[in-house]
């Protein structure tokens, strides 16, 4: 019976001791697999860098996972791409095939783009890296069709850090200047109706409109009512102007939430700017339960709006 069971024993030690040894083996094959896949995504970007089709070509048809392999430690092929597209304009023929070919094989345009700065992560999607990018309008319009044929979702924000995530979305980017090429990104968003809220929003509240909602808090209406006749304001207004009219000339009210949308047709009330009145009124933006909204909005705040009250 000893010896039963002491055989017993040294099977039972020998089982273990092969299951942890097959267990490190099994360690050490991953590490040395994913080693294989580093140098193999370096090589990869390597070609992409060259606008090597051919050999991104190659790679791709004996492992397509290339195109997703995801390390802290490399970018990925498609962020290579896309900035090597960026710097080298959309007349390289090769470049543009190259970033066809990996959307094609899997590659997903939704990815964020971790960027690390002074020990904080920031997160940036395609949209957001491509706005912001030194290139041309002609050039940053093409690379988003390219990446929305390939299913990318316009709507996806601009994670700012990790820590205290700020969600914005991509093309608030374009309000840093105001010109023409940054006016047709608006546009091109407008169309496709993305983020209607923080489009006209960013507008309103925190540029054109800082003072104007400042005197409205403090119920200041008579310094509202001069400064919506000073030059500050009347450039601000006249600057943007084409952006709402595409605003309110694409989207539709369905596309806001009620109070969102409500609040913006409030300001618009406020300061008495009949042509963008006239627009809410010709697209279907001002309804019952919105002419209802402000009733309620002027008497909550005792405000007299004149032929606005009521309606």
């Amino acid at each position: 019976m000893v010896l039963i069971k002491q055989i017993f024993k040294s099977m039972l030690f020998m089982s273990i001791m092969l299951n942890f040894s097959f267990s490190d083996e099994i360690k050490q094959n991953i590490v040395i697999q994913e080693e294989n896949l580093i140098r193999q995504v370096d090589e990869l970007c390597e070609a992409i860098v060259a606008d090597d089709y051919y050999k991104v070509k190659a790679m791709l048809n004996k492992n397509p996972n290339l195109v997703n392999f995801n390390t802290n430690n490399i970018l990925s092929p498609l962020y290579v791409a896309t900035l090597s597209f960026i710097e080298k304009n959309i007349n390289n023929i090769e470049n543009k095939n190259i970033l066809n070919l990996l959307l094609l094989n899997g590659a997903n345009p939704n990815e964020y783009i971790k960027v690390e700065n002074q020990g904080e992560v920031f997160k940036f999607s395609y949209p957001a890296q491509i706005l912001k990018s030194n290139t041309d309008f002609q050039n940053k319009i093409n690379l988003l069709r390219i990446f929305e044929k390939y299913g990318l979702d316009l709507n996806n924000t601009a994670i700012i850090s990790d820590d205290d995530p700020i969600y914005l979305p991509a093309f608030i980017i374009v309000y840093d200047n105001k010109d023409d090429a940054k006016f047709k990104i608006f546009d091109y968003f407008s169309k496709k109706r993305v983020n209607p809220e923080k489009a006209l929003s960013y507008i309103i509240f925190l540029d054109m409109g800082i003072k104007v909602n400042e005197y409205f808090k403090n119920k200041e209406f008579d310094k509202l009512y001069d400064y919506i006749k000073e030059d500050e304001y009347l450039n601000l207004r006249d600057k943007y102007e084409k952006y709402f009219i595409s605003a309110f000339s694409n989207y539709k009210i369905d596309d806001f939430k009620f109070d969102e949308i409500l609040d913006i047709i409030i300001f618009f009330v406020t300061t008495k700017d009949e042509k963008i009145l006239e627009l809410l009124f010709k697209n279907g933006f001002i309804n019952d339960k919105i002419k209802i909204g402000i009733k309620e909005f002027c008497d909550q705040e005792n405000l007299n709006l004149g032929e606005y009250y009521g309606w």
